[in-house]
Formats: structure tokens, C-alpha cells, sequence
């Protein structure tokens, strides 16, 4: 996967950098109906990161994030795609 920066966003922000987290989750079972339906929609996780000073600190905020995910959404097959 490829993701794009605009001409127009690295100029405004010339140290930009991004992450794109994408992963499969698994809903816990609060209300069955209730999250029935949001399982039937939430299969798949997108989460992006923005950093507008640069790449430092932005590895580990994403390696915070996934970590999260597994631990709160059983999250499984994680891509991560860095761009800037």
C-alpha cells in the first residue's frame, strides 16, 4: 500500500511524517445486539498517526498504539505503513 502526501500539506509542514496502523479486531461482547452490529462494520481497523515535527517519537507512539489494540481488541495481521 501506497499513501500520498499532498504537494500542499509538505510545504505547510516540511518535517511531516505519518503511520498508518491497519488491523483485524475482535468486539468484546458488552450488549450481543449492540456490538452484533458493530462487528458486522468494525472488522477492520484503520488508525493513522501524524507527527508535524518530524520521524522522532513517532515509531514508538505507534508501537503504543498496536499495543493497545492487541490488548483492548485482540488485534491480529497489524500492517503498519510509514509515509511522509
Amino acid at each position: 500500500m501506497q499513501i500520498e502526501v499532498s504537494d500542499e500539506l509538505r510545504r505547510a509542514w516540511p518535517r511531516f511524517r505519518g503511520a498508518a496502523v491497519f488491523a483485524t479486531v475482535k468486539n468484546s461482547a458488552y450488549n450481543a445486539g449492540l456490538w452484533k452490529r458493530i462487528d458486522e462494520f468494525t472488522a477492520l481497523v484503520l488508525a493513522i498517526m501524524n507527527a508535524y515535527g518530524g520521524s522522532e517519537g513517532l515509531a514508538e507512539s505507534v508501537d503504543y498504539m498496536v499495543g493497545l489494540m492487541k490488548e483492548f481488541a485482540e488485534a491480529q495481521d497489524i500492517e503498519i505503513v510509514y509515509f511522509e
